[in-house]
C-alpha cells in the first residue's frame, strides 16, 4: 500500500474504533449506573438503545451531504457534536438527561461510521477493498476485547463518568487530527448535489439490489447477536454469576477475541478461498455453538464456562461472515459510496437498536434467553442470506 493509502487506512480504522468504543467501554458500568441512579437495569440499557438509534438515523443525512460537500468537512462536524455530547454525558445527573445526551453522542459519531465506509470505497477497490474491509472488521473486533477491560478498571477505580471524559478527549484528538492530516478523498468532479428526489432514487436503487439486501440482512442479524450479549451479559455475569466489573471486562475480552481470531483467519483466507465458502464455514460454527448453548441452557446448567465457551465460538463464527457481508453491501455502488454507506449504517444500527430494546426486557438470570435469541437470529441470518440465491437459481433453471 502506498503511504497515502496507509494513512487513509489508519484514519478509517480509528473512526471505526470510536463508534464501537462508545458502546463497549461503559458496558461493565451498566449495573453500577442503575444503582447510582436508583433505577432498573432496563433504563440504563436504554442508554445503549438511544445511542444506536441516533447513530443510525444521522447516517442518512451524513452520507448524501458527504457526497456533495466532501468527506472531510462532514466528518469534522460529526466529531464536534460527538465531543460536546460526551462532555454533557459526563455532567448528567438524571437518567433523562443522560438518555438525551447519549442520543446526541450517537448522532455525532454517526459521521465517523458512514464516512469511514465512504472513504474506504473512495480509495480502495477489488480484492484490496475486501482486504481493507477485513482489516476494519479486525479493528472493530479489537475494540470489544480491549474496551470492556479498560471500562472495568475505570469503573472499579474512578467510576462510570470517567468513561465519557475519555470519549470526549478522544473525540477532540480525532477532530484536530482530521483537520491537520486527513486529505479529501472525494474529487470535486465526482460530487453530487444533495437533492431530495435523486437521494430517494439512489436509496431505491440500493434497496432493489438483491446482493445488498441479502448481505445487509445478514449483517443486521449478526450485529443483533452482539447487541444481545452486550445487553444481557453485564447483568448475567455480574449480578447472577458475581463477577466484578473488572472480571466482566476480562470475560468480555475472552468472548470478543473469538471474533478477532475469526476475522484474522478470514483476512488470510481471502487470497486463497472465495468468500462464499468462508461464509458457509462461519455459519456452521455459529449455528453449532448456538445450539450447544441452548441445549445447556435447557438443562439448567449455569456457570461461567457454559456461558463464555459457546459465546467465544459464536463470535468466532461471526468473524468469518461479517467483513465479507460488509464488502458485499458496498461493492456494487462505487459512484454513490456515501449514500450506500449511510443506508448501510442506518439499517444496521436501527436493527441493533430495535433488537436492543426488545432484549433489554429479557431475563438475565440464566443464559437461556441469551442462547435462544442468538440461535433464532443466526437461523434467520442463514435463511435470508441463502434463500434469495436459491430462488434466483430456481428461476434461471425454470427459464
Amino acid at each position: 500500500m502506498r503511504d497515502n493509502k496507509t494513512t487513509t487506512l489508519l484514519f478509517i480504522l480509528i473512526l471505526i474504533i470510536m463508534g464501537q468504543a462508545s458502546i463497549d467501554i461503559y458496558i461493565p458500568s451498566l449495573p453500577h449506573m442503575a444503582s447510582d441512579f436508583a433505577i432498573s437495569g432496563t433504563w440504563v440499557k436504554a442508554t445503549l438503545v438511544v445511542y444506536l438509534v441516533g447513530f443510525a438515523v444521522s447516517q442518512l443525512f451524513y452520507g448524501p451531504l458527504s457526497d456533495y460537500y466532501g468527506r472531510r468537512k462532514i466528518l469534522m462536524l460529526g466529531l464536534s457534536i460527538y465531543s460536546i455530547a460526551s462532555l454533557l454525558c459526563l455532567s448528567s445527573h438524571s437518567i433523562t438527561s443522560l438518555l438525551l445526551f447519549r442520543a446526541l453522542q450517537g448522532i455525532g459519531i454517526g459521521a465517523a461510521s458512514v464516512l469511514s465506509r465512504a472513504i474506504m470505497r473512495d480509495v480502495f477497490d477489488g480484492v484490496e477493498l475486501m482486504q481493507v474491509a477485513s482489516y476494519t472488521a479486525i479493528a472493530w473486533a479489537i475494540v470489544p476485547i480491549i474496551a470492556p477491560v479498560i471500562g472495568g478498571y475505570i469503573q472499579a477505580y474512578i467510576g462510570w463518568r470517567a468513561n465519557f471524559l475519555l470519549m470526549a478527549a478522544f473525540g477532540v484528538i480525532m477532530l484536530l487530527s482530521t483537520s491537520k492530516w486527513l486529505t479529501e478523498t472525494l474529487p470535486a468532479d465526482h460530487r453530487i448535489v444533495p437533492r431530495f428526489k435523486p437521494i430517494l432514487s439512489n436509496y431505491k436503487r440500493i434497496l432493489s439490489n438483491p446482493n445488498f439486501i441479502r448481505n445487509i440482512a445478514c449483517v443486521i442479524l449478526l450485529y443483533s447477536v452482539i447487541i444481545t450479549f452486550n445487553m444481557i451479559g453485564p447483568f448475567l455475569l455480574q449480578s447472577k454469576l458475581k463477577l466484578s466489573a473488572i472480571g466482566f471486562g476480562w470475560a468480555s475480552l475472552l468472548v470478543a477475541s473469538g471474533y478477532l481470531f475469526g476475522s484474522y483467519i478470514n483476512s488470510k483466507l481471502l487470497n486463497k478461498i472465495v468468500p462464499s465458502i468462508i461464509i458457509r464455514f462461519g455459519f456452521l460454527i455459529l449455528l453449532s455453538s448456538a445450539i450447544l448453548m441452548t441445549v445447556i441452557g435447557l438443562k439448567g446448567h449455569i456457570n461461567l464456562t457454559v456461558v463464555l465457551a459457546p459465546m467465544f465460538f459464536i463470535m468466532f463464527g461471526i468473524g468469518f461472515i461479517y467483513a465479507n457481508c460488509i464488502a458485499g453491501c458496498l461493492k456494487p455502488f462505487p459512484d454513490i459510496a456515501g449514500t450506500a454507506g449511510a443506508l448501510y449504517g442506518f439499517l444496521v444500527f436501527c436493527g441493533g437498536g430495535i433488537a436492543g430494546s426488545i432484549v433489554s426486557k429479557f431475563s438475565d438470570l440464566t443464559q437461556l434467553p441469551l442462547a435462544v435469541t442468538i440461535f433464532s437470529l443466526s437461523v434467520l441470518a442463514l435463511a435470508l442470506y441463502y434463500l434469495p440465491k436459491l430462488s434466483c437459481k430456481t428461476q434461471i433453471t425454470s427459464t
